[in-house]
């Protein structure tokens, strides 16, 4: 589908909604994820602590997509890329600390720069003293501050209408965790996640490449939702080919992907690569008319995060 043709997309990742309750509420673009605290105060926000059990418990609930198109989960295709991350929107209420929506990220040098669209960690950039960032990076979860974001419209972060086309990109720095609770557990995999409290080590990151061109086959990696609530979400890999190439109205490259196994919520911010590993786009909506179209901010707008 030629991009000046799309009438509707939805973005993929966070700042689609907020968790109302625990357990069994879902969140509309991305994956909920509930947290019982240990008997300590958050430092942001007002209120005092509350009491919980020693070990918290993450539940990690599926969502419906947005278009009413064929749902397919794809296996993973290879080894997780350890670049690529699960990136959490953190807050909380007199139940306890749950999630907003999560995304994907993915490290751009070895010293835990990283990125992300930044309708992904809006909530966060806008409103630091309620929200904050958790990064799940293999078994440990990290803490994560915004170097910066793009400024959205209000459409891109309530969906009240289609999110215009153009730049959403974010810059973010993980860190060690200063999240008061110290374990996280996914019930349905029986994972427990620990606290990384120390310095960071050195990670895995991803080369950015060439501006994508039509034709070329294309990987995306990411965390989108799986489709059986009993399975934990995890790393995937699906395939795709460059559809179009464009530029929208803000200035900002974009392309189209077209992919048979098409990424679902929770993909918003993956690392569209090339066949030799390297960063060409970011992949960010999903086309409404189609089953198989998303959109993908290209490459050489990613080399300046923060312009």
């Amino acid at each position: 589908m030629p991009l000046g043709s799309v009438a509707s997309y939805h973005r993929l990742g966070a700042g689609d909604g907020v968790l109302a309750a625990r357990g069994g509420t879902r969140v509309r673009g991305g994956i909920a994820v509930v947290v019982a605290l240990c008997a300590l105060a958050w430092p942001w926000g007002s209120g005092a602590g509350w009491a919980a059990p020693p070990i918290s418990a993450v539940l990690v609930t599926p969502v419906a997509p947005e278009a009413p198109v064929p749902v397919v989960t794809p296996p993973p295709l290879r080894a997780p890329d350890p670049a690529v991350f699960e990136l959490i929107t953190m807050t909380r209420d007199a139940g306890g600390a749950h999630s907003v929506s999560a995304g994907t990220a993915f490290f751009i040098d070895a010293n835990g720069t990283a990125l992300t669209n930044s309708h992904v960690v809006y909530a966060a950039f806008t409103e630091p003293a309620r929200y904050r960032l958790l990064a799940i990076i293999g078994a440990e979860f990290y803490s994560a501050s915004i170097v910066c974001a793009s400024v959205l419209a209000e459409a891109s972060v309530n969906r009240l209408a289609p999110a215009p086309l153009g730049r959403d990109i974010a810059e973010i720095r993980v860190m060690p965790s200063a999240f008061e609770f110290v374990r996280i557990r996914d019930p349905r995999a029986g994972v427990t996640y620990v606290a990384h409290r120390g310095p960071v080590p050195r990670f895995a990151a991803l080369p950015l490449g060439h501006a994508p061109a039509v034709g070329e086959v294309v990987r995306i990696v990411g965390y989108g939702e799986s489709e059986t609530p009993e399975v934990a979400d995890v790393q995937w890999t699906t395939t795709g080919m460059v559809s179009d190439i464009s530029t929208a109205q803000d200035g900002t490259p974009v392309f189209g992907v077209e992919s048979q196994h098409r990424p679902r919520p929770g993909n918003s911010g993956s690392p569209v690569l090339d066949d030799q590993g390297y960063v060409i786009g970011m992949y960010t909506w999903n086309v409404a008319e189609s089953a198989t179209a998303g959109l993908a901010i290209a490459g050489p707008a990613l080399a300046r995060a923060c312009p």
